[in-house]
């Protein structure tokens, strides 16, 4: 059973201890997702252990257990030391700050087998070392690790040229030298000398947490800002600088100013300013004949290290804009746009490639995934944000903007779309309310939402073609580099079918049309038959032929009109057939062989299999581009029977339209009776034929 005795000066210690974990929480609380708060947090949680066992050990009668109290506390003491070293050395970006534990934890080994001697006083217990070699090692060891603290802090401090933040580390720094340092050498010498004073090594390692603790709270009297120079460069560098103060890490440890510095020093920035107490200057001049390309190419390198610099990509936006459009030589342009494609995926990742020179350097880009992963809803969702990134000046200035923010107010869905007069395009509103809609309605919801906004921004710049037809193409490669994610070429044919009603499919053919078709590939199949492509979009369509005539170039025509539309076709036909022939070999082109006989699964299906066929099908409409089917049921006919074939015909017809596909099924007229022919005409909406001419005999 333990025996205690109060002595009054043990409250110092049990003061001490309260208060240092009740600061520990304080500054976790704080800001829970900081590692230098964390780390502070489990420097105060030692220390107060450490003075709470110090408390223990003057009040405790029994012998034995005050010496493994002591020991224990003087273990606590050097593992807080090695904490307060890695907590400084995270100031300073040193990442490999852990391995620091490793000697304290050897020290904590060697450190129980130093001899001590103690002593009852009217203070409580008092140990005093005995020397030994055990000694000598831990006293190398606090002296030390003392020392590398004083000198990160002096080299903190020493780096930063903000006077509130020199005054800081200055603190800190003094706070360890006075109380921790010379404070306990200094108490413990007196100590031998006079017996009967107080021992306040304790207290003086509290006076030295607080010390820590009160630089936390050192704070400028307002943020550091930046004075405008009215210039269009400068003024875009100015809105970026203090974006980046804004979302910095938090500033109670001089952080946001010390990233700050950071930056300005790696991009050369810091050579175009000036400091004073609380204001960083930027000097127009100075901006003007620095190297930009340089500079932006440091600024990139700097961004991508750092995930809390993605809130300042629209401002950087804003700067690479400005200096894009200031370079008037053709090779700091090439050297602008190498910079871009060295840094495309952080570029891509922000959202920053889409907004710069009105989508003109989307052009150098590789496909972009950034969107992957990411909920269909919320990846359509931004990928329209993108879509009005290389238009929101045009969205927030006259003549548009009145017409689009009126807009904007009478949707339920686009009018929490924060866009502001500068052309920040905000969506994390819209994100909150989408996430209320049911799951099965998010993403008609975004599409009909946006598609309305794309089509007033698209009916207002259709009065100056040229630059009606530059946004249709950068809406177009837009898609195109983000076809990869899933719900995109939804989005793009839903875009295209609202257009095609409110404008005509012919003015927006910039939009439609694959690169590498020519125009008039457009329509190749469909006006020859007195129509265009979009009268036959979705449709399920017989193509009556006679093989006396050329009905192959008419077939092959379909194949490039769909490949030029950026619709997907899957041709199931007899490796012998002739139109195989003719079909050009195009991407998103798929040719199926069907065989009387012997198929190869996962090559070819057999005409006599009914479900290898629909199975056959069905994969083939897996996809999320516009799909045509193109088979030659006739084959099928001759190969089975009429009623077998007829069967496939109408399941895989109820397919395609199920899966809002289209198709062309092909009947060789005179290889079949009227009844044979008369039965299938009864399953098509549409019925084209190519005999001594093209016609049309049915469209509904």
């Amino acid at each position: 059973m333990l025996s205690f005795m109060f002595v009054p000066w043990s409250l110092t210690y049990f003061l001490s201890a309260l208060i240092a974990i009740i600061t520990a929480v304080y500054i976790l609380f704080k800001n829970r997702k900081s590692v230098p708060h964390f780390l502070f947090f489990m420097f105060g949680i030692i220390s107060s252990l450490y003075l709470f066992t110090n408390f223990l050990s003057t009040i405790i009668l029994d012998l034995d257990v005050v010496l493994k109290l002591y020991r224990f506390s003087n273990s606590l003491f050097f593992i807080s030391l090695a904490l307060l070293l890695i907590f400084i050395r995270t100031l300073a970006e040193k990442r490999e700050s852990w391995v620091f534990l490793i000697p304290p934890m050897l020290i904590v080994t060697a450190s129980v087998f130093i001899p001590f001697t103690l002593e009852w006083t009217d203070y409580g217990w008092k140990a005093y070392p005995v020397p030994s070699v055990e000694g000598v090692v831990v006293f190398l060891y606090l002296f030390s690790y003392s020392l590398i603290i004083v000198l990160q802090l002096y080299d903190l401090r020493k780096k930063t040229e903000v006077p509130w933040l020199r005054r800081k580390y200055g603190f800190m720094l003094w706070g360890v030298i006075v109380f921790q340092m010379f404070g306990l050498i200094l108490s413990n010498a007196l100590l031998i000398v006079w017996r009967d004073i107080p021992h306040i090594g304790g207290l003086l390692y509290f006076l030295s947490f607080m010390s820590i603790w009160y630089g936390f709270q050192i704070k400028p009297h307002k943020e550091v800002v930046l004075t405008r120079m009215g210039n269009p460069l400068t003024d875009s560098y100015q809105k970026l600088l203090n974006k980046l103060i804004d979302v910095a890490p938090p500033d109670e440890l001089g952080l946001k100013t010390m990233n700050l510095l950071e930056y300005l020093d790696k991009t050369r920035l810091s050579d175009v300013v000036t400091y004073d107490r609380l204001r960083v200057i930027l000097n127009a001049e100075k901006v003007e004949s620095l190297n930009n390309i340089q500079a932006l190419d440091k600024t990139l390198e700097y961004f991508e290290s750092r995930d809390w610099t993605h809130g300042a990509a629209d401002e950087l936006m804003e700067v690479l804009e400005s200096m894009y459009s200031s370079l008037s030589s053709p090779e700091d342009k090439e050297a602008f746009k190498t910079v871009i494609m060295n840094h495309q995926e952080y570029l891509k990742k922000t959202d920053i490639i889409y907004g710069l020179a009105s989508g003109e350097l989307l052009a150098f880009i590789s496909p972009d995934a950034s969107l992957e992963g990411l909920p269909e809803w919320e990846a359509i969702l931004r990928t329209y944000r993108r879509l009005l990134l290389p238009v929101r000046r045009l969205i927030t200035h006259d003549p548009l903007a009145p017409e689009f923010f009126k807009k904007l107010r009478s949707m339920d869905v686009a009018k929490h779309l924060d866009v502001s007069p500068e052309g920040a395009i905000g969506i994390d509103r819209v994100i909150a309310y989408v996430r209320t809609v049911p799951n099965g309605r998010r993403f008609e919801t975004i599409t009909e939402t946006f598609n309305a906004l794309l089509s007033a921004v698209l009916n207002h710049l259709v009065k100056d073609p040229s630059l009606f037809e530059n946004y249709l193409g950068v809406i177009r490669r837009i898609f195109m580099l983000n076809s990869g994610v899933k719900g995109v070429w939804k989005t793009y044919y839903s875009l295209v079918d609202r257009l095609t009603v409110e404008m005509g499919r012919q003015r927006i053919t910039r939009l439609i049309r694959m690169e590498d078709s020519d125009v008039r590939d457009l329509n190749a199949f469909s006006e020859a038959f007195g129509l265009t492509h979009d009268k036959l979009l979705r449709k399920k369509i017989l193509l009556e032929y006679n093989p006396k005539y050329l009905y192959e170039h008419y077939v092959a025509n379909a194949v490039r009109e769909i490949y030029a539309n950026t619709e997907r076709c899957v041709m199931l036909l007899r490796p012998a057939s002739g139109v195989l022939s003719q079909i050009p070999a195009l991407e998103n082109v798929k040719i199926i062989p069907v065989v009387t006989m012997g198929a190869k699964p996962g090559e070819s299906v057999s005409f006599d299999d009914v479900t290898q066929m629909i199975n056959a099908i069905n994969r083939s409409l897996d996809s999320e581009m516009h799909t045509w089917i193109i088979l030659d049921i006739s084959d099928m006919i001759l190969s089975t029977s009429m009623e077998q074939a007829y069967a496939f015909a109408r399941h895989a017809i109820e397919l395609v339209s199920a899966r809002n596909a289209s198709a062309i099924f092909m009947l060789n007229e005179p290889a079949h009776d009227l009844s044979v022919k008369t039965a299938f005409e009864g399953l098509f909406s549409t019925i084209l034929q190519v005999a001594e001419k093209p016609r049309l005999i049915k469209l509904v």
